[in-house]
């Protein structure tokens, strides 16, 4: 006779937190998807080994991991919600050995206590049995509403499917709780669900507000809330919840990291107008967060684009010199000043291939400015020769 198990129920994963072989600690990740991207997200606390609130460290043993071992079942059947065993899955946090550079992502606001990791389990689940899904729907949700958390308190499960822990919205869920996007619950969470999902799970035949009007739930759904982050001190069991718009968010930054790879894969295939497109789609999402630094590096490479060849650079001429205003005031008020020379100079090509000859003096001349400023004799020499061949065309 086969088991009901709850849809909710495979979506919820247990990780360990490891450094090489050895455990520090275990916590909770599940996978969420909005606008057909997904990643696994967990608690930045959990990936780092530190504290989110005073950066100390959370083991005992005195190191942080440098990997995370995610457990997954091994779905047999695509078209039910069954499976047959787990299986381990190795996630590394790092680049290299040294851990100098982390690969989750973060979100800009660095208080936020939340990352995504890239990771896809599609060889042994189907993604979109497990993710849940983050809509642009969003539901009256109010103050005292019962609410789930479903992961694994102390690593405890039942036959290694998470617990589910019920307790109600202890703030205002329409309210940012200390200037944040966080909201507060009521329920008794311990060590280990964090990083847990946070649902509304509403059963068939209950009724339902919404947007003023009441309706009778005709099959039971779920609606997700957010991230739960760990409890406001270990005498209460008040807990942080980060609101689903804190993982929307991070997910649209992944995106933008696509659409940045994918211009440069069609810039090496020297499909320029769709390099393009994807890097001005990528510009459109870091400055929705306002991220002053790639996207200054990135109207930098726009510009270059548009000097990829002669006829798209002749058709799109003040597009290039747009580009080039723009990664200049976003470098200068950065006091970027290396990035700033390289500008002028190349600002300065564009001018010069534009036949604007006396624009382009002018810029060589601040680049060569900017760049004996900072004592860079290598490219003062270079921009040098480019002045010499822009005195010749102006005769």
């Amino acid at each position: 006779m086969s088991q009901f198990i709850h849809a909710n129920s495979f979506r919820s994963f247990f990780i360990e937190m490891k450094f090489n072989d050895i455990l520090l600690a275990t916590g909770t990740a599940f996978f969420c998807q909005y606008n057909e991207h997904f990643l696994l997200f967990t608690n930045k606390h959990n990936v780092t080994g530190k504290n989110s609130l005073n950066g100390e460290l959370l083991s005992n043993k005195g190191a942080i991991p440098n990997s995370i071992t995610l457990t997954l079942p091994n779905m047999l059947n695509e078209d039910e919600m069954k499976s047959e065993g787990r299986v381990n899955v190795k996630i590394p946090l790092y680049t290299d050995d040294s851990m100098s550079k982390h690969l989750w992502i973060e979100h800009p606001n660095e208080k936020v206590d939340v990352v995504g990791i890239v990771c896809d389990p599609s060889e042994h689940i189907n993604i979109e049995k497990i993710v849940f899904q983050i809509t642009n729907e969003e539901r009256d949700i109010s103050i005292g509403q019962k609410i789930n958390v479903i992961g694994y308190p102390f690593g405890l499960s039942a036959d290694r499917f998470p617990l589910w822990l019920t307790g109600y919205l202890s703030s205002e869920p329409n309210i940012d709780f200390d200037n944040l996007p966080l909201m507060l619950i009521d329920c008794r969470t311990r060590k280990g669900q964090s990083g847990s999902p946070v649902i509304q799970s509403i059963k068939k035949g209950e009724l339902i507000e919404n947007k003023g009007r009441t309706y009778k739930v005709l099959k039971e759904s779920t609606y997700f809330l957010g991230i739960y982050s760990g409890r406001i001190n270990n005498d209460s069991d008040i807990g942080r919840v980060w609101k689903r718009i804190v993982l929307k968010e991070i997910i649209e930054i992944n995106m933008a990291d696509d659409y940045e790879l994918s211009s440069k894969e069609y810039k090496k295939d020297s499909e320029y107008l769709k390099s393009i497109e994807t890097l001005k789609l990528s510009i459109e999402i870091n400055e929705k967060f306002n991220l002053k630094s790639k996207i200054a590096m990135q109207y930098h490479d726009l510009a270059l684009l548009y000097q990829s060849e002669l006829l798209l650079f002749v058709n799109n001429i003040q597009k290039c010199f747009d580009s080039y205003d723009k990664a200049l005031a976003l470098e200068k008020e950065l006091n970027n000043l290396e990035k700033v020379a390289k500008i002028y100079a190349n600002y300065g090509s564009a001018a010069h291939g534009a036949g604007i000859y006396k624009a382009a003096a002018d810029l060589y001349k601040k680049a060569l400015e900017t760049f004996t400023r900072i004592d860079n004799f290598q490219d003062i020499e270079i921009v040098n020769n480019l002045i010499k061949k822009n005195n010749e065309k102006m005769g």
